[in-house]
C-alpha cells in the first residue's frame, strides 16, 4: 500500500514538473514566421519592419517569396533601394491586393517578380531591371530598364527612361516622357488627358500604336509605330516613322501639327479634314498603292493647311498624290509650290 502511494506522488510531481518546464518555456519562446527580408546582415520579418528601420542609401533584399494579403504601404520619407532577388510577392486571393504603396520617400526597386507598385502623389519610384507587375502612378515614377504589365499614370510624371511595357497603357493626367524602349501595348497607348512626349521607343501594336483623344495632348518627336496613330485631341509630330499611318479625326474638333517626320501607310498615309484642323509644315508622306494625302469634306470651323511637305507615291499613280475633296475647299489651303512630289506626274486630284 505504502509502495502504491509514492508511486503515485512520484506520478503526480513529474506532471507537475512538465507542466511547469513547458510554461516555462512558452512564456520565454516567441512564436514567428520566417524571416524574409534584410538589411545586410539584420533580418525582419516583414518588408515593413525593414522599412521601419531602414536608414538613407540601404538596401533591402528579400530573402524569400513573400506572401501577404493587403497592400504594404512604404511612407517613410528617405531614399532607399529594395532588392527581391527575383523572389516573388503576391498574394494567394487577389495579386493586386499585394502590391507595394509608395506614399513617401523614393524607393528604387530592382530584381523583381511580378510585384505591383502604386505610387502615391508625394512618393517617388525608381524602376531598374527586373519584371515587375503594373503600374499605377500619381506621383513621380523614372523606369530604368524595367519590365511592367500595364501602366496608369493618372496624375503624376511617368519618365520611360527604357523599358519593357505589355498589357495596357493608359495616360488620364500629368507628363509621360517616354524616350526609349519596347512597348508591346494590347489596345495602343491611350492618352485621355495630360501631356505626353513620345522622343523615342518602338510600339508594336499593328492595329493601333496611339490614341490621343478627350483632353490629351501628344508631342511624337521620335520612335517607330507600326500601328496607326490616331488625334481627336491635340497632337504634333516633329520627327519618328509613322509605318501605318495618321487620322486627325474628321468628327470632332481635333488639332494636328505636322512639322516633321516620316508617315507611311499602304493607302492614305494621312487623312483629315472634316471638323479637324490640320497644319503641315513639313515632313515626308509615303503611300505604297494610294495617294498620300487624302481630305475629306469639310465641315464648320475646320481647315486644313499644306504649307511645306515631300509625297511620294506608287510610280505613275495615276489617282495623283493627293485627294481633295471638290466642295468646301474654301478652308484648304494648300502652297503649290512648296510641296515635292515622286512618282507621279499629277499633284492633286478631286
Amino acid at each position: 500500500m505504502r509502495k502504491r502511494k509514492m508511486k503515485w506522488i512520484l506520478m503526480i510531481c513529474c506532471l507537475i514538473c512538465t507542466m511547469l518546464f513547458c510554461v516555462t518555456v512558452n512564456a520565454k519562446t516567441k512564436v514567428t514566421g520566417p524571416e524574409v527580408v534584410a538589411i545586410g546582415n539584420k533580418k525582419y520579418m516583414t518588408l515593413k519592419q525593414a522599412v521601419k528601420a531602414v536608414k538613407k542609401g540601404q538596401t533591402i533584399t528579400y530573402l524569400q517569396d513573400d506572401c501577404y494579403e493587403e497592400a504594404v504601404v512604404l511612407d517613410k520619407n528617405t531614399s532607399y533601394t529594395i532588392d527581391f532577388k527575383n523572389v516573388q510577392t503576391f498574394s494567394l486571393k487577389d495579386a493586386l491586393l499585394g502590391k507595394i504603396i509608395v506614399k513617401k520617400g523614393t524607393v528604387t526597386v530592382k530584381n523583381g517578380k511580378d510585384t505591383s507598385f502604386e505610387v502615391g502623389p508625394g512618393g517617388k519610384l525608381i524602376m531598374q531591371k527586373g519584371k515587375f507587375g503594373s503600374l499605377k502612378n500619381s506621383g513621380t515614377t523614372i523606369l530604368k530598364g524595367a519590365e511592367v504589365k500595364g501602366i496608369w499614370n493618372a496624375d503624376g510624371t511617368l519618365d520611360s527612361q527604357n523599358a519593357t511595357v505589355t498589357g495596357n497603357m493608359t495616360v488620364a493626367g500629368g507628363k509621360t516622357i517616354i524616350n526609349k524602349g519596347t512597348y508591346k501595348i494590347y489596345f495602343g497607348l491611350k492618352v485621355q488627358g495630360g501631356t505626353v512626349l513620345l522622343k523615342g521607343g518602338h510600339y508594336l501594336n499593328k492595329a493601333e500604336a496611339v490614341n490621343s483623344y478627350a483632353n490629351g495632348k501628344v508631342i511624337i518627336s521620335g520612335g517607330t509605330y507600326e500601328g496607326m496613330v490616331r488625334n481627336s485631341a491635340q497632337m504634333t509630330i516633329e520627327g519618328g516613322t509613322l509605318n501605318h499611318g495618321i487620322v486627325n479625326s474628321t468628327n470632332t474638333a481635333g488639332k494636328l501639327l505636322i512639322k516633321g517626320g516620316v508617315i507611311k501607310a499602304n493607302g492614305y498615309a494621312l487623312s483629315c479634314g472634316g471638323k479637324g484642323a490640320t497644319d503641315i509644315t513639313g515632313g515626308t508622306f509615303v503611300s505604297k498603292c494610294g495617294a498620300p494625302i487624302m481630305i475629306t469634306d469639310m465641315k464648320q470651323t475646320g481647315h486644313v493647311s499644306i504649307k511645306k511637305a515631300v509625297l511620294r507615291t506608287k510610280p505613275g499613280y495615276e489617282r495623283g498624290a493627293m485627294w481633295v475633296p471638290k466642295k468646301n475647299n474654301e478652308n484648304i489651303y494648300i502652297s503649290k509650290e512648296n510641296i515635292l512630289f515622286y512618282g507621279t506626274s499629277r499633284l492633286i486630284c478631286e
